[in-house]
């Protein structure tokens, strides 16, 4: 049995990413360039190995055309 609800477990963790996410933004004083600068620092300097995957391309108009959903016949 759980001790908690999966709901209030959830809230919890959430709560908690917000309000350091918050204090990161309030360090860089919101600036986009700064808080990235900042976590690349973090990573480089936390010891963990880090995957980077190469871009994927986008997909062709073919591709992309298969994946739309169908027009209804009586729209003109």
């Amino acid at each position: 049995m759980y001790c908690c609800s999966r709901d209030s477990m959830n809230n919890h963790i959430t709560e908690e990413i917000r309000e350091i996410r918050h204090a990161l933004a309030e360090q860089c004083e919101n600036d986009i360039d700064r808080i990235f600068e900042k976590l690349q620092q973090t990573a480089c300097s936390s010891g963990r190995n880090y995957v980077s995957l190469p871009m994927r391309a986008a997909p062709t108009k073919a591709v992309a055309d298969q994946h739309r959903p169908a027009e209804p016949s009586n729209v003109r």
